[in-house]
């Protein structure tokens, strides 16, 4: 025997089935709002200390600008102590407390380095030297002894002189 369910009966059970629908969309939607704030709440905490890393990196950048204008300024005004020096030197005064191979430095123009002619032509001349008392057979004392240059200033430039050669 099957039960004959009238006609309003299907609408009845339609309607009770849609307000059940409706009360779960209720809840779940009640349950989001509810953990909204929480969520805000978290990413709130997140995006403080995201603020504080991002002010830490404008006060990181604030120092080191403040640092390179002040590396700036000290090259500058060394820059112009520099030229005044040079100038000096150009027009033959050399300033007081000078060793007098300072007086070698020439200003040889813009984007050249000034040399020390005299220092180094002797520097080479006794790398030379000692080249050529090698290859007469000397050892390094020997050479060392006779020019009176220090020892490990001759194994240096007969190591060099030999890798040079190679």
């Amino acid at each position: 025997m099957v039960f004959d369910v009238p006609h309003y009966w299907d609408i009845a059970i339609d309607g009770i089935q849609v307000v059940l629908c409706l009360l779960i969309l209720a809840f779940v939607f009640r349950n989001r709002k509810n953990k909204e704030p929480n969520a805000s709440a978290r990413n709130h905490h997140r995006s403080g200390s995201g603020f504080n890393e991002e002010v830490f990196i404008q006060s990181l950048k604030q120092r080191i600008d403040q640092s390179l204008a002040n590396i700036a300024k000290a090259i500058a005004l060394e820059q112009g102590n520099l030229d005044k020096w040079l100038s000096s030197l150009d027009r033959g005064s050399l300033p007081a407390g000078y060793p007098p191979h300072v007086s070698q430095l020439r200003r040889t123009g813009d984007g050249e380095t000034p040399t020390i002619t005299s220092e180094v032509s002797s520097i080479d001349q006794v790398h030379e030297q000692i080249q050529s008392l090698a290859d007469q057979g000397m050892s390094a004392q020997q050479i060392s002894e006779k020019l009176k240059a220090p020892l490990g200033e001759v194994e240096l430039v007969l190591s060099l002189g030999t890798n040079a050669g190679k």
